[in-house]
């Protein structure tokens, strides 16, 4: 099914932690400059915390997508500034208000002076209204946890992951984060965090996560003890070594480069 199709356009930027904040805000910057819309780009991360955390990615998100306008209007709650026109996400479920753990949505309109009805946001075409209770259960959306992203997909994905997160380094979490990208695939970080992830099965030792993994990535492996049919005629091309078809960490970042990327643009 769609869950499963094949992802070619990825690429992979390698970075330190500490400069993984600068590195995803310059992909955004670019991405939105070669033509992808503002809801077509959702920033991944494992934790909440840290330079790769998606709190600090939604502050320079928010600045390049939502920056603040003259007279305009906003809220602060938990460390948070929510403005006009950004992107949210509902963290609990709220029956009474038909909202759920995980929906995203749009700030339409903002009432500083209105405890009750401090904000309304648009959840697929319909308004919902919070109060200032309510924005405890809301963060920012630009960059959401892949625990979070769970069920959504979108046309350009950029994961980030380093060794800060290492517990959670799971073959599980990378498939799910990697098949919420319809299309454009970016991976941001250290290596050796997706290495660690990709090599650590989680709870998917019997669903062949790793060669679905394969698969999504353009992966190929060698299989073992198959014979050339001798009436084969010998192909006149330089034979590929072995090396070619074993899998290595290495092969998940070796796809084709996606071409609305420009990799040398990133500055570190």
């Amino acid at each position: 099914g769609a869950l499963f199709k094949k992802t070619k356009n990825y690429s992979f930027i390698s970075c330190r932690p500490d400069l993984v904040g600068d590195a995803v805000g310059q992909i955004v910057e670019l991405s939105l400059k070669r033509g992808f819309a503002k809801d077509d780009i959702q920033v991944l991360g494992a934790m909440y915390h840290g330079n790769g955390g998606v709190d600090n990615l939604n502050d320079i998100i928010q600045e390049i997508m939502n920056p603040p306008k003259a007279k305009s209007k906003s809220l602060e709650a938990h460390n948070e500034t929510f403005r006009i026109g950004d992107r949210i996400l509902q963290l609990q479920n709220n029956p009474e208000k038909d909202i759920y753990n995980g929906q995203i949505g749009k700030i339409s309109s903002i009432d500083e002076e209105n405890s009750k009805e401090c904000m309304v946001a648009k959840f697929d075409d319909r308004e919902v209204t919070f109060g200032r209770k309510d924005l405890n259960d809301l963060t920012r959306a630009y960059a959401i946890t892949i625990h979070k992203s769970q069920g959504s997909e979108f046309p350009l994905v950029v994961l980030n992951l380093t060794m800060q997160n290492y517990v959670m380094l799971k073959r599980n979490l990378l498939y799910t984060a990697i098949t919420r990208a319809e299309k454009n695939l970016v991976l941001v970080g250290d290596p050796r965090a997706f290495e660690a992830a990709f090599k650590t099965p989680g709870n998917d030792r019997k669903t062949g996560l790793a060669s679905k993994l394969r698969k999504q990535l353009g992966i190929t492996v060698k299989p073992e003890n198959v014979q050339e049919p001798e009436s084969k005629p010998k192909e006149k091309t330089k034979p590929k070594q072995p090396e070619d078809y074993i899998l290595t960490p290495e092969k998940i970042y070796s796809g084709e480069i996606d071409p609305m990327i420009g990799m040398e643009d990133i500055h570190l």
